[in-house]
């Protein structure tokens, strides 16, 4: 059986790091270098305050390219991405797991159904009950630049983390889809359309830069490919930590598409500020109908197959997973 993993920021906010876009907006825009260019100071004297997530900032440099020519575009993009690094790397180096945090991570990634509602527990719960014995492969597919993961378990690749009943439990690895803070943050839109300066869309030196899909063309990462292979394979795929926003359209669509072929499940985790008040339950109903349109009106796909993708849909609302747990 096939886990595919794909978690973002949320994780690391999780870990006590702050990397929400408002802990870098304040930084960001009332901290200037001296050598700042006149293109990167505009951008950030034009930044937004009110994005709540970081694909808002990458729709939000899409379009900003409407105020930018070819040169100009260079200098804003790479230092708002210097300046990400810089507190990323900042938040990064404060972070040191225990055992006991390692621990509580392997014991979530091997049972992200425990805290599904009863009857959604049961069905996942059930699958594995009719794969006896089979080996479970985990994959974990980071949208984040830094290595929390990693630092959390630096043994991850092919690695035995436990036994889940009669099953055998590995974790295979850890993929950077969006490069590291050490080698080519990709950030940016998901495709040309999202770029509001036209004069941008055929122009690869751009493309190559604000592109996502391009950027690991340009590139040429294999991450693409491994992790694209990892999700069509894969029979229970899990979202934790993301907004679910347009610039990583391309990957909602290739889960949507698993979905479809292969009857696999996807249970996606969403962010609550506290947890839920079971005395008023039947409010989850609405909850989680909005958490599934919110995926499906980003993948696209023809209206007689929207039924079948969404009966596959699980949401968890569970506010302690993969965040270090309370005695």
């Amino acid at each position: 059986m096939n886990i595919v993993y794909c978690i973002g920021n949320g994780f690391d906010i999780a870990q006590g790091l702050k990397t929400q876009y408002c802990d870098f907006y304040d930084q960001y825009t009332n901290r200037y270098p001296i050598s700042i260019s006149p293109s990167a100071k505009k951008l950030r004297k034009s930044i937004k305050s009110d994005y709540k997530t970081w694909a808002d900032l990458e729709m939000g440099l899409g379009e900003y390219t409407i105020n930018l020519n070819e040169d100009d575009h260079d200098e804003a993009y790479f230092d708002l991405s210097d300046s990400l690094r810089e507190h990323l790397k900042n938040e990064e180096r404060r972070f040191w797991p225990n055992a006991t945090r390692k621990d509580e991570v392997i014991g979530d990634l091997v049972t992200p159904y425990k805290t599904l509602l009863e009857r959604d527990a049961a069905e996942i719960s059930s699958i594995l009950d009719q794969r006896p014995s089979e080996t479970i492969h985990i994959n974990i597919i980071s949208f984040n630049y830094t290595t929390t993961l990693e630092k959390i378990h630096p043994e991850h690749e092919s690695v035995h983390i436990c036994n889940l009943t009669n099953h055998n439990v590995y974790l295979d690895n850890i993929y950077h889809i969006h490069g590291t803070l050490d080698f080519a943050m990709i950030m940016g839109v998901n495709d040309s359309d999202q770029i509001r300066n036209e004069a941008f869309h055929n122009n690869p030196n751009i493309c190559d830069v604000l592109v996502k899909p391009q950027s690991n063309e340009a590139i040429r990462s294999n991450n693409v490919v491994i992790c694209e292979k990892l999700i069509a394979e894969a029979d229970l795929i899990v979202i934790f930590g993301m907004s679910i926003g347009e610039t990583d359209k391309l990957w909602w669509q290739l889960i949507g598409a698993t979905l479809l072929r292969k009857n696999a499940k996807l249970i996606i985790f969403e962010h609550l500020d506290k947890p839920i008040d079971f005395t008023r339950a039947q409010k989850i109903g609405a909850k989680r109908k909005e958490v599934i349109n919110r995926f499906i009106s980003k993948i696209n796909f023809r209206p007689d197959f929207i039924d079948i993708i969404s009966s596959r849909i699980y949401v968890n609302f569970s506010t302690d997973f993969l965040a270090p747990h309370k005695n």
